[in-house]
């Protein structure tokens, strides 16, 4: 019977190591981008010894759980037990999920990451929009640090109108104005269509 139990291990073991993906622990757990990250994210709390309420995030992502991962407040989540609302209110407002239970940084306006208190953004690659707003606060040859100047603080007054907003699939964009709308009483247009013409 021991000799059974033995060989199924081993067998058992050696047929997973074949026929299964490990995954590099290098640029995701582990290596120098990683301890990059793990600084910056020290760095960030000594720039704000008085508990400041903040979140960050980083781009690209590796996992939907990378505040976890690398040890700070963000707005991406995965997990099983997660309520449908917040997915949804995440999707509507252009955020990156799979619409089951997970929500990523990813598809960020300077209004979201603002509104919902999105200070630093940590980028482990040259961003190929142009970055005129946020500001590079921090960096080395491997990350860069950029602050939103515009985060809102983590209570701030608004119209009664906000309870009211029910974000709609389909256009990010038109919710947004649709939720600052509700938040100032008036109509505001943070973006707006823009006309082209096809070459």
């Amino acid at each position: 019977m021991l000799f059974e139990i033995v060989l199924s291990s081993f067998s058992g073991l050696y047929f997973m190591d074949q026929n299964e993906y490990y995954g590099n622990r290098e640029g995701y757990s582990a290596g120098a981008t990683v301890d990059s990250i793990r600084q910056a994210v020290d760095q960030i709390e000594k720039m704000n010894p008085q508990g400041d309420f903040y979140r960050l995030e980083t781009r690209p992502h590796k996992t939907s759980n990378d505040p976890a991962l690398y040890g700070y407040r963000g707005l991406s989540l995965f997990a099983s037990t997660s309520p449908r609302a917040p997915v949804d209110f995440f999707r509507n407002l252009g955020f990156y999920n799979n619409g089951i239970n997970s929500y990523q940084y990813r598809g960020a306006t300077l209004f979201t990451e603002a509104f919902l208190g999105i200070k630093y953004v940590i980028a482990r690659e040259e961003t190929p929009a142009l970055e005129t707003e946020r500001q590079i606060i921090l960096g080395n040859d491997l990350v860069r640090v950029y602050e939103n100047p515009y985060v809102f603080p983590l209570a701030f007054r608004v119209d009664k109108k906000t309870l009211d907003f029910q974000s709609v699939s389909g256009n990010a964009f038109k919710n947004q104005n649709q939720l600052v709308t509700a938040m100032v009483c008036g109509d505001s247009q943070l973006f707006e269509h823009l006309s082209y013409d096809q070459i």
